[in-house]
Formats: C-alpha cells, structure tokens, sequence
C-alpha cells in the first residue's frame, strides 16, 4: 500500500542469468497505472559484481513514477534478501 492505494507487484529477470537484466512493475488497482524499474548490468561491470549496488546497472523507469514511487521500486531492486 502507497498513499492509500493497494498496488500489486511483479518481478521477473532474465531466465539463467538474473543479475544481468531484472525488472519489477507495479499495477494500481484503483487507477489501473502501472509503472516499474528496468535494470540492465553495464557491460562495464564485471560479472561478478554486486548485484545490489545499483552503479552496476543501467536503470530505464517504465511509466511515469513519481519520485516516492521510484524510491519504492529501487529499494525493492537493491535491498538484501
């Protein structure tokens, strides 16, 4: 839940390789927006690195997040599990 609105969530990554491209989308149901963060690793970075730093990616915003939204979806991308 954000502002009072229940969002739902999706998260998939490339198929044998989830730290080179990730995605997560948000749908509000009450607004039917949905918006999301793209995360592809730089060919700059080495295969190894970590993949909870996000200067290891390029990030492409999906939609029209405002700067709350994004904050949610890069804490999600990027926090530990």
């Amino acid at each position: 839940m954000l502002d009072g609105h229940t969002l739902l969530l999706a998260a998939a990554c490339k198929p044998h390789d989830c730290p080179s491209e990730r995605i997560l989308i948000l749908y509000d149901e009450s607004t039917h927006a949905m918006s999301g963060l793209f995360a592809r690793r730089k060919p700059s970075a080495a295969s190894d690195a970590d993949s909870n730093d996000p200067a290891n990616d390029d990030l492409t915003w999906l939609g029209s997040p405002d700067q709350r939204t994004k904050g949610l979806l890069q804490d999600m991308l990027y926090s530990p599990r």
